[in-house]
């Protein structure tokens, strides 16, 4: 195991890039699963030690197919089964706690709240008017200080969990009482992850059918390590979800401050991924074909709402809306209408190498009528950027218009390592395996229930989707360039205002309401991040970073977890929290280069928690903290203060339990962070 700790800031950590066979399960789409194909049997277990974590439940023998998709969903319906004067308590239980209902459909009319910010808890935002169906209710008193997480399984694909302070019989009315939710994923599962609770806290845990949901589920409560150290969560949950190997680093302020590598790149050679391992990324890639089109934008060689076939050797029109044009936001936005038809690209896949089919005619076959590809089934009856529909086909499209309209004709590769990788100092990176080391690359692995399996390296025609291959450190660089706004180190790869715009939702109305160009929002531990996740044969991928915390965080795997690589993902954001919250001996730099507030620790907190901050220079400053109303509740500092790290402690004993906001003011600087105070 190789990582590196707060003491010291930079590393050089090579994952490999990690590749998916199918549509990468992004925030809010549902992809397809690749078949177990071209894999050898390893009988070799993986050691992997550490903190015991319960397994997420894992039998999905009766998870129920939905049976009514339009249903809709109706605001201040009736609930059908289950009322809060109905709750089953499940305090005092031995934890883990396993329990077994069933929806039904229902709907609720009392939450989420209008008022209340979204829960970041879970891979979607919460809509009030999209988020119905109360049919289970229960109450858990926590038993002790820590951490716990609650999981859902098993309820088909409109079911969510929601997590209140404990009202009943009267149902929770006052939006303070919410704490946050998730919906499922894919139907399969749903997860409020490492929640920190004191002893006696009480909580209303609600299993939300919604949509036409039916079918049984599963619930779970569980005990967490704390996220203070990386090991004592990140190697349980690789047992517990069978990662072989892991890399992962977070990024702060423009510097590596943590970075870690865990298990095997290679398990039958015992080889351990180091910082020169490769991961093959999956749909992380899409963000680098996102930049790359948006550097000849800068360059003014085509308009986001330019139809396509202008700048195509052929056109590209829906069969279904042949006049209407499909425009470059359109495919960045997976709004184009040009749909992945696995029928066709399932058999184009070369197990082994690189695909042998040129990007220009695979496209052409399968997008011009006549081409060898081509059927209606790969476009949608639907007008173009009306519809979300997760593409990677027109991704690859987007990496070809790369090659068609940078002014050298150079292929999306050379463009790539020309414009992209050699500035970024990304020089052992490519989409092509013939273009490096195989033996530098993290084998990629399926669990077979008894023991790993391996896959052979895959290449497809459509490769700009998600087959680029770096590692940590790599691509740690291309990170921070894009968090510090488009440069690094002197080296800009974007202007400002287009790192703005590609971190801007294109368009609000058309669900699921998340996309940038390329880039869509997630919120890991109840904050507000950009990023991408990725998956493809043997690979799961995350590459998130929070602008109000300045913080970013990626996690490579060679394995093919639920929900492992994004528990992994919010641990180290809460890890960096508590890091920069509670600075160890020789850590971040006496003076700060930068103005910031940090994220207070714990968070939410009972009675009192720690707000940390930066200054760069002295002067007057103020941080005071207000409730909901704007009332000033707590005034922490007020007067003249030294440049450098600082701490304060809130004292919330005398205040109610809620949300607050604590502001920090240091001449023409102000900055506030969201306080969720729980008793």
């Amino acid at each position: 195991m190789n990582r590196i700790g707060p003491g010291q800031n930079r590393l050089n950590s090579q994952p490999e890039d990690k590749m998916e066979r199918t549509t990468t399960f992004l925030i809010h789409c549902l992809c397809c699963l690749v078949a177990l194909t071209a894999i050898q049997a390893s009988d070799k277990q993986v050691p992997v030690t550490g903190l015991i974590y319960q397994a997420p439940i894992s039998d999905f023998s009766d998870q129920a197919v939905r049976k009514d998709p339009g249903v809709p969903i109706q605001s201040g319906a009736e609930i059908e089964t289950g009322d809060c004067a109905d709750y089953i308590d499940l305090s005092g239980q031995p934890l883990p706690i396993a329990v077994t209902g069933t929806t039904a459909g229902a709907t609720n009319d009392y939450g989420p709240f209008p008022s209340q910010p979204p829960c970041w808890h879970g891979l979607h935002w919460w809509y009030p008017d999209a988020c119905a169906g109360r049919d289970k209710t229960y109450k858990w008193t926590v038993p002790a200080d820590g951490y716990y997480t609650i999981s859902l399984l098993g309820s088909s694909y409109d079911t969510g969990l929601l997590l209140y302070n404990f009202t009943c019989p009267t149902e929770p009315s006052d939006p303070e009482d919410f704490i946050c939710g998730n919906d499922d994923v894919w139907g399969i599962q749903s997860e409020l992850f490492c929640l920190e609770f004191s002893a006696g806290h009480e909580l209303l845990i609600v299993v939300d059918g919604y949509g036409g949901s039916y079918g049984t589920y599963h619930l779970q409560i569980r005990n967490e390590p704390s996220p203070a150290n990386p090991d004592s969560f990140i190697a349980p949950i690789m047992e517990a979800e069978h990662i072989p190997g892991l890399s992962a680093c977070a990024v702060h302020d423009g510097e590596i401050i943590w970075s870690g590598n865990y298990g095997y790149a290679n398990i039958s050679q015992n080889i351990e991924p180091t910082d020169s391992t490769l991961f093959l990324l999956g749909s992380i890639s899409k963000t680098f074909v996102a930049v790359a089109l948006m550097q000849l934008w800068e360059d003014g060689l085509f308009g986001l709402d330019d139809d396509i076939s202008q700048y195509l050797p052929w056109e590209v029109h829906n069969p279904n809306y042949p006049d209407s044009p499909i425009t470059f936001r359109m495919l960045m936005t997976h709004t184009s209408g040009i749909i992945d038809n696995w029928d066709v690209l399932d058999p184009l896949s070369t197990w082994g190498g690189d695909s042998p089919i040129p990007l220009d005619s695979f496209l052409e076959d399968y997008l011009v009528p006549g081409g060898s590809y081509y059927s209606a089934a790969n476009f949608g009856d639907y007008v173009p950027g009306t519809v979300y529909n997760y593409g990677n086909v027109a991704t690859a499209l987007a990496g070809y218009l790369v090659e068609t309209i940078n002014p050298d004709s150079l292929s999306f590769e050379d463009y790539c390592q020309q414009s992209l990788f050699a500035p970024l100092g990304m020089n052992n990176s490519s989409w092509f395996l013939a273009n490096l080391n195989i033996a530098d690359i993290a084998i990629p692995y399926h669990w077979s229930g008894s023991n790993y399996q391996s896959y052979l390296q895959r290449g497809d025609p459509y490769y700009p989707c998600g087959q680029l291959k770096t590692s940590t450190n790599q691509l740690a660089r291309y990170l921070i360039a894009f968090m510090q706004h488009g440069q690094i180190e002197g080296t800009r790869i974007l202007d400002s205002t287009t790192v703005e715009l590609m971190t801007t939702i294109q368009y609000p109305n058309v669900e699921p309401g998340s996309t940038g160009l390329m880039w869509f929002t997630y919120g890991p531990g109840n904050r507000e991040a950009w990023g991408h996740n990725g998956a493809w044969s043997g690979y799961r991928t995350q590459m998130w970073y929070s602008p109000e915390e300045n913080t970013g965080v990626m996690v490579l795997t060679n394995g093919e977890p639920n929900l492992g690589h994004w528990h992994v993902l919010q641990g180290l954001f809460e890890y960096v929290s508590y890091y920069l919250a509670v600075p160890e001996p020789n850590g971040r730099p006496s003076i700060p280069k930068h103005f910031a507030l940090f994220q207070n620790y714990p968070n939410p907190f009972n009675p009192s928690t720690t707000i940390a901050y930066d200054l760069p220079k002295a002067g007057r400053i103020s941080l005071r903290v207000f409730n909901l109303l704007g009332r000033e509740v707590a005034v922490l500092k007020d007067g003249f203060s030294e440049a450098g790290s600082h701490r304060v402690v809130l004292d919330g004993s005398g205040m109610a339990s809620g949300i607050y906001f604590a502001r920090l003011e240091a001449g023409a600087f102000s900055q506030t962070k969201k306080l969720m105070l729980l008793k």
